[in-house]
C-alpha cells in the first residue's frame, strides 16, 4: 500500500503597501518547493485572502479641542499556498 499523503499549506503575511513583495515571495517559494523530491502534487498558486484593515483615530493634541484627529489605518495582506507531501520523506 502506497503511504498516506499530507497536505501541507503556509499563511504569508504583510503590512507592505507593496504588493509585488509577497508575490514574488510566493514565487521563489513555489520554485524551491517544485525542486523537492518528496512533494506529491506540485505547489497550488497563491490563494488570495482578505486583506484586513485596522483603522484608529488619535486627538491630535492633548488639550480641549477634540474636533482636530488623525486617521491611521494599518493594512494586512494575506496570501496562501498549499501542496500535497507524501508521508515517506522530508518534511
Amino acid at each position: 500500500p502506497l503511504p498516506p499523503t499530507r497536505a501541507f499549506s503556509l499563511k504569508l503575511y504583510t503590512s507592505d503597501r507593496r504588493a509585488w513583495h509577497l508575490a514574488a515571495t510566493v514565487a521563489r517559494l513555489r520554485a524551491a518547493a517544485s525542486r523537492a523530491p518528496h512533494l506529491v502534487s506540485p505547489p497550488s498558486g497563491a490563494a488570495v485572502f482578505p486583506t484586513r484593515r485596522r483603522r484608529w483615530c488619535v486627538l491630535r493634541s492633548p488639550h480641549i479641542d477634540k474636533k482636530s484627529r488623525e486617521n491611521f489605518v494599518m493594512e494586512t495582506r494575506v496570501r496562501g499556498v498549499r501542496w500535497a507531501v507524501d508521508g515517506c520523506g522530508g518534511v
